[in-house]
């Protein structure tokens, strides 16, 4: 059988798509992987030609990407670009699967929305946070309806990227993650609430932490963490705390339902919590580590089965399975995932006052923000223009992305790797 061949835009993030879910793959192949950084594009053609991983096309403009012969897109370059890369690659029939955010405005949603529609193509969201083993179950759990109906949900986030600043931004002044709001990267946090209960926010709240000194000098202009409140479209509300707080890496969802909860706070192991007999007042726990019906054994040699689940419902959804479909993350669950952090930003400029969630799945409802370009991106948001943080709107000295610069090449001597830092 004849594989499918599968291009990569982002040589560094993307390159972890390509070990934990491509390289291997009985039906699909990596053909082309795209990167405007020529040097990061030397860096891993060295790599893998080393490791006798040959016959991939390398290219630095995105253009060749799009017109090459590969079925299929992964969006994995610089977050406030995922949109338009997108929708560059539907008009040019691929089928795409996005990395983390889909959009940095309301406008690009609109424009996501309508260029998915019309190209017939697949398009997934790669929320990996969805797709560990105790995220499934949970969502397997709770639509069994044994559960009930959702009365709150929490979900956090907890990531100190200050130490390796310099590998993530390579000191470059306006790279994304030292303009985006605090409130921008939420679909960790949020995603797995409603990949599991199939609701989606329809009000949204925030508040901010200032701009913090351990990120400040490294050259970060937003503030360092956030929290937000939602109003639920069944009626339940949810919380979520994210960002840079000086805690070990968490990454956690509870579902508190009408019959129990469930918690998970690690990849492999899912609380259970049922009210047993319903009404009494009393509690049975447990605790499972699950194993998703949809595990292939080639996951075994992956570092990140998540990625491995996320790319074959894609690469299966191409082929028209209609439970990968389900199980993939289309455009309009993407964009309930992310735009809560757009408005809860905007709520927080705007002293917490509560904001609309739009549904973009009503055509009626995309007019209303079809020419709102409001972000912190000064590329794109023209006079919409936000500032990156609530609290501070100060210039930071070119000193200090020169400084991340010279940490950065000279990580790249001793520290390089394939995939993200």
């Amino acid at each position: 059988m004849k594989k499918r061949r599968v291009g990569i835009l982002g040589a560094t993030r993307g390159m972890n798509f390509a070990m934990d879910g491509l390289f291997g793959h009985p039906e699909a192949e990596l053909a082309v992987i795209c990167d405007s950084d020529s040097k990061q594009l030397q860096r891993v053609s060295e790599k893998l030609n080393a490791a006798g991983i040959t016959g991939i096309r390398y290219c630095q403009h995105e253009s060749e990407l799009y017109s090459s012969d590969c079925e299929c897109v992964v969006i994995a370059n610089y977050a406030n670009r995922h949109a338009d890369c997108a929708i560059a690659a539907l008009e040019q029939g691929k089928h795409v699967l996005s990395e983390v955010q889909p959009v940095q405005n309301l406008a690009e949603a609109v424009r996501l929305c309508e260029a998915v529609e019309r190209s017939g193509k697949i398009y997934h969201y790669a929320e990996n946070a969805c797709f560990s083993e105790a995220a499934l179950e949970s969502r397997r759990q709770f639509r069994s309806g044994e559960y009930g109906v959702l009365v709150e949900a929490d979900g956090e986030f907890f990531n100190d990227c200050s130490g390796r600043w310099h590998l993530l931004t390579r000191g470059q002044r306006m790279h994304w993650r030292n303009f985006v709001p605090s409130t921008f990267y939420c679909s960790h946090s949020l995603g797995p609430i409603f990949y599991a209960t199939g609701e989606r926010a329809v009000s949204v709240t925030g508040m901010e932490v200032p701009r913090m000194p351990y990120l400040a000098r490294r050259g970060a202009r937003s503030g360092s963490a956030s929290c937000f409140n939602m109003q639920l479209s069944g009626g339940a509300i949810a919380r979520i705390i994210m960002g840079n707080y000086k805690h070990p890496y968490r990454l956690a969802c509870r579902l508190l339902c009408e019959k129990g909860s469930l918690l998970h706070s690690s990849q492999d192991k899912l609380q259970l919590i049922r009210e047993e007999p319903v009404g009494s007042g009393t509690f049975a726990c447990s605790e499972i580590q699950p194993r998703s019906p949809y595990w292939s054994e080639r996951y075994a040699a992956s570092h990140a089965p998540d990625i491995a689940y996320m790319l074959d419902f894609f690469l299966n959804a191409i082929s028209g399975d209609r439970d990968a479909m389900a199980m993939g993350i289309d455009v309009y669950s993407a964009l309930d995932m992310a735009i809560p952090g757009l408005q809860a930003y905007r709520s927080i400029l705007n002293g917490g006052n509560v904001m609309e969630v739009p549904d973009f799945r009503d055509p009626a409802v995309r007019e209303r923000y079809r020419n709102d370009i409001a972000c912190t991106d000064p590329a794109v948001a023209g006079d919409q223009l936000l500032p990156s943080c609530s609290t501070w709107q100060g210039t930071v000295p070119d000193e200090v992305y020169e400084e991340e610069a010279a940490l950065f090449e000279e990580a790249m001597k001793t520290q390089f790797k394939l995939g993200f830092y």
